[in-house]
């Protein structure tokens, strides 16, 4: 008698494979998520302790990041050798489920592409700091060397100008000035030039009156006509050791002045000149030195103290009675002894305000 086929007997082994099946999936699913958020985890510290990367740290980034992908093409491996069970409608839909929770519960999984354009920015970055940095370390090195190969300014010596004990000018004597501007000397010469525009105003001064004025028991009172006189001159080619005489008009005074303009180009002698043995302010100082009771009063522009140095040493050596002032013009003023009528009135002056205080005597011009 046949025995009685079991209709349930064939079908335990099949139901214990999908078991068996279904566990294997779900554990290697399980592993990917842990995987997945211990990723996540990692790149949210990564991205939160994130600081301006060096060479030492971008190569360390590269390192970690090649482990990653390693990681991830052996997690890509797994995944794709359970693409057999994919047929299995079971596990599909376990796999979309799973899916739909990672979803819902908005789970990002590392995202590599990402980090590798990130690690590659800042790779960039620090390469171009690098250059920056190496060409400012150059341009740095070559302006050091010019530095080296220029030579050290020596400052120039200081000029020192001893006053010694000084004493007056004698009452009558006869000054003569020696302008020094720069390396050049000017001696100029007032008494001649004085006496040159006497003579001249002497021999014309009947037709300069302008208007005589009787003084009791004493000579009359002459003005002189000052536009006559300033125009007489200025038709005169007056000259004195080759610098011109002018005499200027004074609008608003009734006095008038001469002046000696002898410039600022060439002078009588050059402080190359000077340290000559026999140079032409030599000759000079020694024909002064012939002159009886007179006096040389250097006229010093600050920056012609070099030249009155030498020039004073020569004077000193012919025994020539100097004394010095600080003066910058080019020209020299001396007063004539007669008296003009005004141009103009002088303008009012203004609103008194606060009482100045007096201004102090002029220093008193002494020998040394």
């Amino acid at each position: 008698m046949a025995k009685r086929r079991n209709d349930h007997g064939d079908e335990l082994p099949f139901v214990a494979l999908m078991d068996t099946m279904t566990n294997v999936v779900g554990v290697l699913t399980i592993v990917l998520v842990m995987m997945g958020i211990s990723i996540a985890h990692a790149v949210r510290k990564v991205l939160t302790d994130l600081v301006p990367a060096t060479a030492a740290q971008v190569a360390q980034m590269q390192t970690s990041l090649e482990q990653t992908n390693a990681g991830k093409k052996s997690a890509e491996t797994e995944i794709a050798s359970l693409a057999s069970y994919r047929a299995d409608a079971g596990v599909a839909a376990e796999l979309n489920l799973l899916e739909a929770e990672w979803k819902e519960k908005n789970i990002k999984l590392f995202d590599i592409p990402t980090l590798q354009k990130e690690s590659t920015a800042r790779a960039e970055e620090l390469t171009k700091q690098q250059s920056a940095l190496s060409a400012l370390i150059s341009e740095r090195d070559s302006l050091k060397a010019l530095l080296d190969k220029m030579p050290s300014e020596k400052p120039a010596p200081p000029k020192v100008v001893r006053i010694p004990n000084s004493r007056d000018v004698p009452k009558n004597a006869k000054l003569y000035y020696c302008f020094i501007r720069g390396k050049q000397a000017y001696l100029v010469d007032p008494i001649t030039a004085h006496d040159m525009v006497m003579d001249e105003f002497d021999k014309e001064k009947r037709n300069f009156i302008h208007q005589r004025i009787k003084v009791p028991r004493a000579l009359d009172r002459i003005i002189y006509d000052q536009s006559k006189v300033v125009n007489h001159f200025a038709k005169l080619n007056l000259t004195v050791r080759g610098q011109s005489i002018r005499v200027p008009e004074n609008k608003f005074g009734t006095t008038l002045n001469y002046q000696i303009d002898f410039g600022a180009g060439k002078g009588d002698a050059s402080l190359e000149d000077m340290n000559q043995p026999k140079g032409r302010f030599h000759e000079i100082a020694y024909k002064l030195s012939s002159y009886n009771g007179i006096a040389l009063i250097f006229k010093v522009n600050p920056d012609g103290f070099e030249t009155y140095l030498k020039a004073r040493e020569i004077a000193d050596i012919n025994r020539i009675p100097c004394g010095w002032e600080v003066d910058g013009n080019t020209v020299f003023n001396g007063p004539l002894e007669f008296e003009v009528n005004r141009l103009a009135e002088p303008p009012p002056p203004g609103p008194p305000g606060p009482a100045a205080p007096p201004a102090p005597p002029p220093p008193k011009r002494r020998l040394d």
